[in-house]
This record gives structure tokens, sequence and C-alpha cells, in this order.
């Protein structure tokens, strides 16, 4: 069994709770290898509707069945800090011209809360990945080290002082300097063992959602370089969509990819469902990201606190300026639905208030459409 660590992200101040009250981030480098070959569990095998397939698994161009669902975890689905992310993967239509959409739930969701968009998306082709993040849905264990006495029938952890550890190895871990005794003898050798805990959101603290940025976001991305070193899409059309939590996580993403200098440029078109005011605002300083993803917000407009924090954020991404176009094809469409419901509820919603089901597909296409061919060409991503 691989032994991990937990490392604390450097440089990010990512407070995601409602009652966090951090209004910056910082911009973290993408850092992520594809995991090593995944084994398929017993009980996945005898789902013959369902396909578990692993970031190394090496597949025939159109070898797979487009908006198929496959499911994605085990060994290749684990973080680079021991989370077991658990996923599920519809491939597109279109080969390495399919539009890949990131679906990112909020606060206590999963990835069931989108399953009433799903559909319209893999109808028009686009390969769609949806996670679990960390602590939520089937995402919550963890593999952790433990420290045991060569000698002993019981672990205990590691204690720090008196020069006890030696800096770490190329493991990944601490190791302990053996205690000896005034003879100058071995008294005791402590050994790293690992052990899967349970690893739920309710538990969670600010490093955890620090490391959800961090780490689960790195994982994902692999994975569609991954697909689209295979040519089963093109990661130079990403497009993301977030709800409350998983809003704030897609802004990181796009000030990752557009913040850095030189940007990355993959990511296309961003959707903010329901995001939270204080989680985003500051990160759309940077002019290249403002021009250079197209944002759509979406909120219950019958919420004032909503409803004046998407206001918030849309007034930062214009820059201050008016938007006179209105609609989806404005600058920076925000669609108002005529309920105090936020987030996935939101989805179900019919005449007389918008159809998100199709609208944002419909944002996506367009958008993406009307970029220049150089912007959106299929290329090999060489990390």
């Amino acid at each position: 069994m691989k032994i991990y660590r937990t490392r604390q992200p450097i440089g990010l101040i990512f407070f995601l709770a409602t009652c966090f009250s951090a209004t910056t981030f910082s911009a973290v480098t993408f850092s992520a290898t594809v995991p090593p070959e995944q084994k398929p569990s017993p009980e996945q095998k005898t789902a013959p509707e369902q396909k578990t397939v692993s970031p190394e698994q090496k597949e025939v161009k159109g070898g797979y069945k487009s908006g198929e669902p496959m499911i994605l975890d085990g060994e290749s689905w684990i973080t680079q800090d021991g989370v077991h992310l658990s996923a599920t993967y519809y491939p597109g239509a279109a080969g390495r011209n399919s539009i890949p959409v990131v679906l990112l739930h909020g606060k206590n969701g999963s990835r069931n809360d989108f399953n009433e968009i799903i559909p319209e998306l893999t109808k028009k082709g686009m390969a769609v990945l949806v996670p679990d993040l960390r602590g939520h849905g089937k995402s919550t264990t963890r593999t952790v080290i433990e420290y045991q006495n060569a000698n002993a029938a019981t672990p205990s952890p590691p204690q720090e002082g008196d020069g006890a550890f030696l800096p770490a190895d190329d493991s990944g871990f601490y190791q302990r300097r053996p205690r000896r005794s005034p003879s100058g003898q071995q008294r005791e050798q402590m050994i790293p063992i690992t052990k899967d805990v349970e690893y739920k959101v309710g538990d969670f603290t600010d490093d955890d959602y620090l490391a959800m940025a961090e780490y689960d976001l790195a994982l994902l991305r692999a994975f569609l370089v991954f697909e689209n070193n295979n040519e089963r899409l093109n990661l130079n059309k990403l497009s993301l969509v977030g709800i409350e939590m998983g809003a704030s996580l897609a802004v990181v993403w796009a000030e990752r990819d557009w913040g850095k200098r030189p940007p990355v440029r993959q990511l296309k078109t961003v959707t903010l469902v329901s995001p939270v005011a204080n989680q985003v605002t500051g990160l759309f300083a940077g002019k290249a990201l403002r021009e250079g993803v197209a944002f759509m917000i979406v909120v219950g407009q019958n919420s004032s606190e909503y409803l004046e924090g998407a206001k918030k954020i849309r007034s930062e991404i214009l820059g201050g300026k008016e938007d006179t176009e209105q609609g989806i094809r404005s600058k920076c469409p925000l669609i108002l639905c005529n309920t105090e419901k936020q987030g996935s509820p939101l989805f179900q919603l019919d005449k007389p208030n918008p159809n998100l089901r199709a609208g944002i597909p419909l944002f996506i296409e367009d958008r993406i459409n009307k970029l220049d061919g150089k912007e959106t060409k299929w290329v090999r991503i060489k990390e």
C-alpha cells in the first residue's frame, strides 16, 4: 500500500464554509500526477451499466461510449494527502473536440445534486466530470499514517521533541530516530503504518477546506489532462459549474488558470450557482481573468443576501463597468429565479423561471463557439 502524508498548502487563504470570514485567496500552481493503476472492486464488476476506469488505463480513441456513466474511484483516485475520491465521468461524443464540463457541488451536497442537468450536457456531446468532493457523498475515506513501536502491539502517534525525528525521506514521511539507553543500546524503534479512517465534512476544520482546494482540484485536473492527451476531450474548452462552495472552488480554479504568469488559459466558462460573495470577492482583480473567462451567475432573487452578493460579484467581474446587454448573451449574465431557494433546487425550476437545465449548456456552447479557433485548438499537454 502506498503511504501518504498530509502536507499543508502554501500561500492559499481559502475559507469555504459560510462561517469563514476570508475574502481573498492566493494562487497555487496545479501540481498533480496521474495516480497508479486502479483495480475495480467486485461490486463494480457486477454492475454492467457502469464501467470502472483508471486514468492510467490505455483505451483506444472512441473506446468509450459517449454519455455512458463511468465510476472513477479506487487506488487511482487517492489525492496527494490520502483522501479517496469518487466521481462519475460521462465521456464526450466528439472525441478531442468534446467540451469538458466539471460540476462542483456545495457544502453537504454530492454529485447527485447535478442529476437534473447532466442529461442536457451529455445530449450536446459534452464530456462531464462530476465528483464527490472530500468528506461528501462516497468520498469519506482517508489513508493516514500512525507510528508504532516495533516491539509494541498497539500504534502510537509521533511525538516531536528531543530531536526525535529525521527529515522526511523519499517515501514521503518522517522517520523516527531510534531512542537509546544510557549505555548506548537501542531501546525502541518507531515504524510507520497506514490506516483508513472515516473522513466527513461534519468534522472539517479550515485546513480541510484548504486541502480540498489544493488536492481535490489537482486530481480532477490530472484526469482531464489524461483524457485530453488520449484525444477524448479538448481541455482548451474547459467549463466549470459550481454550487455555493463549489462556486468558490470554480473561481479558485479560474484564478489559478488565468492569474499566474504565463496563464494556462484552458478554462473558458464558469457558471456560479448561488455563490457566496465573501468567499470570492477580491479574486477578479486580474484583467486577464475578467476578460478571458466568461462568467454567468445564477441566484434565487427572493433572498436579499444571495441577490446582493451576486450583484457584488458581477460588478467585480465587469470591472465596475455597465453591461448594456441583457439576458444570457450579456457579458456576464445574471440569471434571477423567482424563489428563495438556492443551489441545486434551481435546476428543477420551469417557466416562468429560467430553465437552467437548457440555459447552462446553451451558455457554454455560445461562449466557446464565439472564441477564436486558436484559443480552443486541441493540443497535447506536457506537464
